[in-house]
Parts: structure tokens; sequence; C-alpha cells
């Protein structure tokens, strides 16, 4: 197995454990002691993570290693090379999903975290530095409001709440121009919507006197929340390639 696959196994393994707390969080509400609870966790399992790198101890990640490889139809040998480069790999991936987590169940969404930490493939490399954002495939993706439609469809919500995310995708689509293709969307566009919602929330003068109220943290925590889970569920779906929140 070649670096890049390996790369490109660890790379899914983030993706779908953080689709998978976008979609717990979407669907249950927990109260202040459980969310107590659960960074506690998260914080316990980034130590035991952290402290298996620096013992190169693989007998925890091993089972993780194993499922990954099953689920697409792949065998290594657990005394290879490539075996062990996959479960550190995994291990380094296990401290940005523990520690995203942690942030994510305590509201914070503002900190620029991407779903996918791990280092990219030098192809990736290659088409970041060449300024193209997903290429053709972007191009050609369903707009932004055909599968936000498909979504709402799919998720089962109180009315009140489905305005409330419709008004929050409104605002986004109205930050980046309009309804796009959906590959199309990037970081930066997510950063500059992330960015006029903290003008807002931290500057309510110049909110006031473009006629919108000012807009709380809690308030940009979750519209930011809202769209990073829409992303999310996009991804799994195969409209788009990455979640650019």
């Amino acid at each position: 197995m070649t670096p890049d696959q390996i790369n490109a196994l660890v790379k899914q393994y983030v993706t779908e454990a953080l689709q998978a707390g976008e979609e717990d969080r979407a669907s249950r509400v927990v109260s202040a002691d459980e969310q107590e609870a659960i960074s506690l966790v998260y914080a316990d399992c980034l130590a035991e993570a952290q402290g298996a790198i620096t013992a190169h101890d693989l007998r925890k990640v091993s089972p993780t290693a194993d499922e990954l490889l099953q689920a697409h139809g792949l065998t290594l040998d657990k005394a290879s090379e490539e075996y062990r480069r996959l479960c550190l790999e995994l291990l380094k991936a296990q401290q940005h999903v523990f520690k995203i987590e942690m942030e994510r169940w305590e509201g914070d969404y503002l900190n620029g975290h991407a779903p996918v930490l791990i280092h990219p493939t030098p192809q990736e490399t290659s088409k970041a530095n060449s300024g193209s954002r997903l290429g053709d495939s972007g191009e050609h993706s369903k707009p932004f409001s055909e599968v936000s439609r498909l979504y709402f469809a799919e998720h089962t919500r109180a009315p009140k709440t489905d305005r409330q995310i419709k008004r929050g995708f409104d605002r986004f689509l109205a930050s980046i121009g309009g309804d796009r293709p959906i590959g199309t969307i990037s970081k930066a566009d997510c950063r500059g919507f992330k960015e006029s919602l903290l003008r807002q929330s931290l500057r309510p003068g110049t909110a006031a006197l473009s006629g919108l109220p000012a807009l709380s943290a809690a308030s940009v925590n979750k519209f930011l929340f809202n769209l990073s889970h829409f992303f999310a569920w996009s991804v799994g779906q195969g409209f788009c390639e990455v979640n650019p929140v």
C-alpha cells in the first residue's frame, strides 16, 4: 500500500468521524452536565492518543485500522511497515478528531478547524497551488439551493427550526454572492461568511446601521454549526468532495 493510499484511507476516516459527530449533535439536545461529561471523555481520549504516539503503542488503534481496511476490502500484514504507518497516521488523525469534537460539543466553531487536518497528498497540493478549488466536478455539481432542498426533505425537524436554519443558509448565499454549484464553495467563502457574522456580533452599532440586529456569539456558533452539518451531509451524499466550513 502506497503512502497516498494510506493517506486517503485516513482522510476518509476523519471525514466520516466528524460527520458522525455532526449528525449526533443535530439529533439531540444535551444538558450542561452532559456537555461537561462529553468534554472530559474527549480530553481523556486525546491524552491517550498522545501517549500512544509517544510510546509508538499501536494496540488500541489497531482495531480501528483493521475495520478501515476491511471496509475497503484491503488486507495488510500486521508486521509490515505499511500497517504500522497506517496505525500511526490514524493516531495522529484521532488527535485532531478528539480535539475538534471536544470543541464542537462546547459550541466552538470559531477556531477555523477544517474537518480533515492531515497532510494532503502531492496531487492535492498541486491542485491547491494551481488555484483550482474542485476542478470541473465542482463547476458541474448541483446548486446549493437544490441540495439544501434535499437536505431539508431528509431531516425531520420542527418547522420553526427549519425556518431558522433556512434563514442562516440565506445569509450564507447572500455572503457568497448568491446561489452557486455546491462544489465550487470554498473555505475562503466560508471564512468570509464567518467574518461577516463576527462583524455583526462584535459591532452592533454598525449592524444597526445596516438594518440588521446585532448577533450574539451563540447565534454565530449556531449559523456555523448548521452550515457545517449541511456540508457534512452533502459530502456523505456525494454532492461535494469536502466540507469547507
